[in-house]
């Protein structure tokens, strides 16, 4: 599906103390491969370059070098779960149309999306009124109508309740088995949903790949653990 070769970018902080500017490298040659099926959890500490890595396979941000491949079948979508990236007082309808009005997507297929996210009963319900795991979904089906097979996540569960993350841990684990989408690639700081949700783990230190394995051959969080090298 998607194929990441030498990725690198940096980014350049004025030095307050010499002429010119301090070259910040953040992400430095990363590779990796997605297949369909993969549930690729990108680990490490804050700063250390998941949240650029994310940035730059979707698009948002250019790299400085190196290729980002994609095959003719997949497409790529970040999914914003920024609840102020939609109009709390439109109703989920609303808000989906406003943000496909473009695609000249109709409501049925609007309509469709949402009854497969368990949402169709909440279609007329404003924005405001969903929880925050219904919010989530939200998110979800707004990429869902762009037609991507390969979703992208930032940290989307760290503000979620217990409840709220394992529903929408079982969503996206419902769209990969039904095959509605092909693979997904999250970053997260919860070393327990990293073990239980993917089945390949990539750790990231200074915005380079440390260790990249099947999630198989780590048994315990203490091993995951071991990885951060305090």
């Amino acid at each position: 599906m998607l194929e990441v070769n030498n990725l690198s970018k940096s980014f350049y902080k004025p030095n307050i103390f010499k002429k010119g500017s301090k070259k910040n490298i953040v992400l430095d040659k990363i590779s990796f491969n997605v297949y369909p099926g993969d549930r690729i959890a990108l680990i490490g500490k804050n700063g250390a370059g998941k949240t650029t890595l994310l940035k730059t396979l979707s698009g948002l941000i250019s790299q400085d070098s190196g290729e980002i491949i994609l095959n003719r079948k997949t497409k790529i979508s970040s999914v914003n779960t920024n609840e102020r990236s939609f109009f709390w007082r439109l109703s989920v309808l609303e808000n989906l149309t406003f943000f496909t009005s473009f695609d000249e997507i109709d409501k049925n297929k609007i309509k469709e999306i949402l009854q497969i996210l368990n949402l169709d009963k909440k279609i007329d319900y404003p924005y405001m009124h969903l929880s925050s795991g219904e919010r989530k979904k939200v998110s979800i089906a707004r990429s869902l109508l762009k037609n991507a097979n390969l979703l992208l996540f930032d940290e989307a569960t760290s503000s979620l309740d217990v409840i709220s993350k394992r529903i929408f841990i079982n969503t996206i684990d419902s769209l990969l088995n039904k095959n509605i989408i092909s693979a997904v690639v999250f970053s997260t700081h919860s070393l327990n949903e990293a073990l239980s949700f993917s089945n390949r783990i990539i750790f990231i230190d200074d915005g380079k790949i440390k260790q990249k394995k099947p999630t198989s051959e780590f048994k315990t969080i203490d091993e995951l653990f071991k990885l951060y090298d305090f």
